[in-house]
């Protein structure tokens, strides 16, 4: 449990000082659903393929919501929705769990649309 508790620790440093690196790959939600659709499975396979040819390489997936969220459950979906697409690229793709580090980032105002910012990123 403490190397999880370090990891995320770890990854909201990096949030903080704006060191991530984008990896130009968003996976898209519903409003205040976490379950990852259909179509967006190719674009995490995409990620496994990532992480496969980068053996050395770990990521960080940050979860978002859009401010139409309430309040009280942006902070729960974020989570889930990082926690739900780590969990994919562990069990369909065998991603170690410790090349993975799952943390809800928050409201994003990225996009014009709110419908949009119901996203999970990716961050080398």
């Amino acid at each position: 449990m403490k190397r999880t508790i370090m990891t995320f620790a770890a990854a909201m440093m990096i949030f903080a000082a704006g060191a991530q690196t984008p990896l130009n790959k968003t996976v898209r939600f519903q409003k205040d659903s976490v379950n990852i659709s259909e179509s967006q499975k190719l674009i995490i396979a995409n990620i496994a393929e990532y992480m496969t040819r980068n053996p050395d390489k770990k990521i960080i997936i940050g979860g978002y919501t859009s401010a139409a969220t309430s309040v009280a459950n942006v902070n729960s979906i974020c989570e889930e929705r990082a926690a739900n697409v780590k969990k994919y690229l562990e069990e369909k793709h065998n991603i170690p769990a410790e090349r993975l580090v799952a943390i809800g980032v928050g409201v994003s105002t990225r996009y014009d649309e709110p419908e949009f910012n119901e996203y999970v990123s990716f961050y080398k």
